[in-house]
């Protein structure tokens, strides 16, 4: 399967704690989208693996105790290579210590792109794609990574092959879930899209919501 599609995974729990398949809270899904300054006006009920795949200038969330995901192209896209994008930064001040991975795959030109968040603070990036290799490499390797690469990636990372991007890409978000992405049951992991209000995403944030 070829895979595009872009994420944000926020956490306050341990690793893996997607993967027990928390149920969706509509309500905290309510007030986060409230923090984040967005004014829903329709909700419809989807899952992950549809969330992550839809394009056309949509948002989703999942909103679980403790954690959260939002998908939305293209609210979403390109906040790795450019981490001032205002959505981002919108998120991450709403996430204030939990654990944050934005990712973004697209597989017709092998782009891959995932940045790490700890306390809003960058930890770790990685970006590339088949024109450019890789673009950004910033931070320490991460455990999933090394699970990844082989010895002389690990060492030269400007010359992994971008084709194993897109594998990187889903280990990380195994830090999540509890399996990289591609072999997670994303289809039944609940989410609701959402139709938003007004031409803008962004509204001016509300303040910061706990995650646990």
């Amino acid at each position: 399967m070829s895979w595009s599609g872009v994420c944000a995974m926020i956490s306050d729990r341990e690793p893996g704690y997607l993967g027990r398949l928390p149920h969706h809270d509509h309500d905290r899904a309510e007030a986060v989208l409230q923090a984040l300054g967005l004014r829903p006006t329709a909700w419809h009920d989807t899952d992950l693996l549809a969330a992550f795949t839809l394009r056309a200038g949509a948002i989703s969330i999942g909103a679980y105790p403790g954690a959260t995901i939002l998908c939305g192209y293209p609210a979403l896209s390109g906040c790795v290579e450019d981490a001032q994008r205002p959505f981002l930064q919108r998120i991450l001040s709403v996430a204030g210590e939990a654990t944050t991975l934005v990712f973004e795959v697209a597989g017709g030109v092998n782009y891959f792109a995932y940045a790490l968040y700890v306390n809003a603070q960058r930890m770790r990036a990685l970006a590339g794609d088949a024109a450019r290799g890789v673009a950004i490499s910033e931070g320490d390797l991460q455990p999933e990574e090394i699970a990844v690469l082989g010895p002389s990636e690990r060492t030269g990372v400007k010359q992994l092959r971008v084709a194993a991007g897109e594998g990187l890409t889903f280990a990380m978000a195994g830090r999540f879930l509890g399996t990289p992405f591609d072999r997670f049951p994303a289809e039944s992991l609940e989410m609701e899209f959402v139709s938003l209000y007004g031409p803008g995403l962004l509204r001016r944030a509300i303040g910061r919501l706990p995650w646990f």
